[in-house]
């Protein structure tokens, strides 16, 4: 009979721990909470050649020692930009981070609202953009954890929002408000298809500066407060730079180095949504090469000499040497003359090659600076006459007939 009350006891307590457990069960029951939005794409959808020269050691002795001047073969080759100037320029990027969704002008495309909901709650409505969706409203593929709502991209470029708010859910019949956790704004960028622009509308090039005339438009305001100016370079670092505005700007370089070769470039940086981010961008690059003091010019070559013209330009420098150099192996000068008059050499060789150099100095700032402008030319070949004889044996014979007064005369050939 105890065994049997026992029992009864231990029943009846099973019972009870298990009827408790079902009902603890039934009270932790979970509501679901927002987690955030995401964008996700619809799967439904002259007799001479001009070189360039600079730098080089001026003298004018008529000699051909140590002290005359010289050729160096980087004279002789046309200047080259050695590095360009989008290497050469360090531009900090600052821009928005929260932008994750890109979409094109007119794609259609998905907002998901995703939702924490392990006890399969239903999902009645919510706000979007203050425009209401109920769940019959919802795009094919949704879910109770997982709300796709179709959207296509408007026809204008930009950032654009879409922000959730009062999501319902059915919890037996009563109507309850979604736990808010996550971000309510999700946004999403339509990419711009008109960009900054820049153009150079005019260029005055000098022998020590430059002076332009850049304008700049920027339909969008992409560039904002970010970084916007004109860099210079001398191919191997930056030797200028100016801020720009957008609209029009009058820009000048000084101090610079006569007959050189120089590349400048606009350059900033924007988000054009993308996708890619705010990143560097250069809108207009070119190069330029600056005048010399003195030109090489109207070289009339003959056979065995030359004559030419030194072209000047304005009164900005002195020029320091003339000479003539054979062009072969080291370039030895044949002729110095001390005078800077001089524009004749003669006695050259026929059919022979030359190079012409001139040198000059010249003030940059505070800073004397040497240029040289080089032409290489070939005399003339001699020509000769050609002679053609004839060779003939001629025989003359004279006959006297009876009478005295009266001779013959024949030329046999």
């Amino acid at each position: 009979m105890k065994k049997i009350i026992v029992k009864s006891i231990v029943y009846s307590a099973s019972l009870l721990m298990i009827l408790g457990l079902a009902s603890c069960g039934t009270l932790a029951v979970t509501p679901p909470i927002y987690q955030g939005m995401s964008i996700e794409r619809n799967t439904a959808t002259v007799s001479a050649h001009r070189l360039n020269g600079e730098g080089g050691s001026s003298s004018s002795e008529n000699d051909q020692g140590e002290d005359s001047p010289s050729i160096d073969d980087s004279e002789l080759s046309s200047e080259v930009i050695a590095e360009d100037i989008e290497d050469l320029v360090d531009i900090v990027v600052e821009g928005d981070t929260s932008t994750k969704y890109y979409v094109s002008k007119g794609e259609a495309f998905q907002v998901a609202i995703n939702i924490y909901n392990p006890s399969q709650f239903e999902i009645l409505s919510f706000t979007l953009n203050g425009y209401k969706y109920a769940n019959n409203m919802f795009a094919d593929g949704s879910t109770l954890s997982k709300i796709l709502i179709d959207m296509t991209a408007g026809t204008e470029s930009g950032l654009f929002e879409y922000t959730i708010d009062a999501i319902k859910y059915v919890d037996g019949t009563e109507i309850k408000d979604v736990i808010m956790e996550g971000d309510k704004t999700v946004k999403a960028g339509v990419k711009y298809d008109v960009e900054p622009v820049a153009n150079v509308a005019s260029q005055t090039i000098h022998t020590t500066s430059v002076s332009m005339a850049i304008n700049v438009a920027d339909e969008y305001d992409l560039i904002g407060e970010n970084t916007l100016k004109v860099y210079l370079s001398d191919g191997e670092a930056i030797v200028g730079s100016q801020d720009l505005i957008i609209g029009n700007n009058a820009i000048e370089f000084s101090d610079l180095k006569m007959g050189k070769l120089y590349q400048y470039a606009v350059m900033t940086s924007y988000d054009v949504l993308d996708g890619n981010g705010t990143s560097v961008r250069t809108l207009v690059k070119a190069e330029f090469e600056t005048l010399k003091a003195f030109l090489i010019d109207n070289l009339v070559i003959g056979q065995e000499d030359l004559s030419f013209e030194i072209d000047e330009y304005g009164d900005v420098g002195t020029l320091t040497s003339i000479s003539l150099h054979d062009d072969r192996e080291g370039y030895p000068a044949v002729q110095v003359p001390l005078d800077l008059d001089t524009r004749t050499f003669t006695d050259l060789l026929s059919n022979h090659d030359y190079i012409l150099r001139i040198e000059y100095s010249y003030l940059s700032g505070t800073e004397t600076l040497y240029g040289t402008d080089l032409a290489r030319f070939t005399t003339l070949a001699r020509s000769f006459q050609r002679f053609h004889f004839r060779i003939s044996t001629r025989i003359k014979i004279v006959c006297s007939s009876l009478w005295p007064s009266l001779i013959s005369t024949w030329w046999v050939v």
